[in-house]
């Protein structure tokens, strides 16, 4: 990592803290007649941009300048909507058909507020060539809306669909299905009984037992088995959780990609779990897929995202609050690397703080893969992810931490 990059992520760590301050004390005074509509930081410019809908509460507004005072650049700009408001849309709209008849081939869309809450973009792909804009939205059902939209017809979201590792488990690693498919594994957490460990996962690899890849010692190739998945799935946010009897450990593998096809094993080594919170746009973080292996300075582009498969694709169809993150070139994740971790990184202990599991990467961005290639891999420099948060949440567990 460069230390331009740990500068950013310096400064990041106390500018999103300002974030949570100002949305927790949103949330307190939050009345009819005003909200927060987006928030973008900018980490290598130590700078904050609010975008406010309504009125502010004096609470907020005295956070504003204690945060001046300590360097910190605050611009607050008025919006047309809040943020609250123009998510219940989103996620009102993803829930609209994309045929106004018989499905003839998938449609995706993917709909996210404005970051300075001025309404909503559209990606939709999957219409007929020549398709207009217009045209969508007439004939498109869940283009229906009061508010205003842009509308991209463009989309290419794809599922994103380290080697063997040994309880507790780490995040970050590889995975095989028994039943098939091969996908990544991203945090350890506990049940909120305490006592139950698991690992998060993509939702949409699939339900059944997972395991580690295979390594031959002599006596044939020897694997070990994370577990099986359970029931409770946070299919809105493309989560699931592994239930792990050898335990699910507190860090994540941090370097090397796994490359079955020169015997490479991938990163040995990781970073420890610091904590779990929210992404905010600006933000920088990291993937760790074990296909692509790490990848930092990625800048959250875009969050509060819902998008949908029409039909449902790997059995998820509708996905909330989801985070869109990019790194311009790069390729930042790909095929295999889907349930792998997003995290930032706390520059004052080294500590992974949870942000995201690896839901589905963007071919309009396509780069070429890194790490494990192999025929078909597709890679794009922009991913999305489902927030931990949510997930951990939906699912009723808690991040491991050390």
């Amino acid at each position: 990592m460069t230390p331009s990059l740990l500068a950013a992520m310096r400064a990041q760590e106390e500018l999103s803290g300002v974030v949570t301050t100002i949305r927790d004390l949103a949330a307190k005074g939050a009345t009819a007649s005003g909200d927060v509509a987006g928030i973008v930081v900018e980490p290598e410019r130590n700078t904050l941009r609010l975008y406010w809908a309504g009125t502010m509460p004096e609470t907020v507004a005295a956070e504003i300048g204690r945060a001046r005072s300590a360097g910190i650049t605050v611009v607050v700009r008025s919006a047309a909507y809040t943020e609250a408001e123009l998510r219940r849309e989103v996620e009102r709209l993803v829930r609209l058909p994309l045929h106004s008849g018989k499905p003839s081939a998938q449609r995706v869309m993917a709909a996210m507020p404005m970051p300075d809450g001025s309404g909503i973009k559209v990606n939709i792909g999957g219409l007929p060539a020549g398709t207009s804009v217009a045209s969508a939205l007439r004939s498109v059902p869940a283009l229906d809306s009061k508010y205003p939209l842009t509308v991209d017809l463009s989309s290419e979201l794809v599922p994103a669909s380290r080697w063997y590792d040994w309880g507790p488990y780490w995040g970050g690693g590889y995975m095989d299905r028994t039943a098939g498919g091969s996908c990544s594994n991203a945090f350890g957490v506990t049940g909120l009984n305490g006592v139950a460990t698991y690992l998060l996962s993509a939702a949409h690899c699939g339900q059944g037992e997972w395991r580690t890849g295979a390594v031959n010692f002599g006596n044939g190739p020897e694997r070990n088995t994370y577990g099986s998945t359970i029931t409770s799935r946070a299919l809105a946010h493309d989560g699931h959780a592994i239930l792990t009897p050898d335990g699910a450990g507190n860090a994540v593998y941090h370097g090397t990609p796994v490359n079955p096809n020169n015997n490479d094993l991938g990163a040995t080594s990781g970073i420890r779990v610091g904590g779990a919170s929210r992404s905010t746009i600006g933000e920088l973080v990291c993937t760790s897929g074990s296909y692509t292996g790490t990848v930092c300075g990625i800048r959250v582009a875009a969050t509060g995202i819902s998008y949908q498969f029409d039909p449902p694709a790997h059995g998820v169809g509708v996905m909330t609050n989801m985070v869109n993150a990019q790194l311009p070139g790069v390729s930042v994740a790909g095929n295999g690397d889907s349930g792998g971790p997003v995290y930032a990184i706390r520059t004052t202990d080294q500590r992974a703080i949870a942000r995201g599991v690896i839901s589905a990467i963007d071919l309009n961005q396509e780069r070429p893969c890194t790490g494990y290639v192999y025929p078909g891999r597709a890679c794009s420099s922009s991913v999305l992810y489902g927030e931990v948060v949510d997930i951990m949440n939906t699912i009723g567990v808690r991040i491991n931490v050390g």
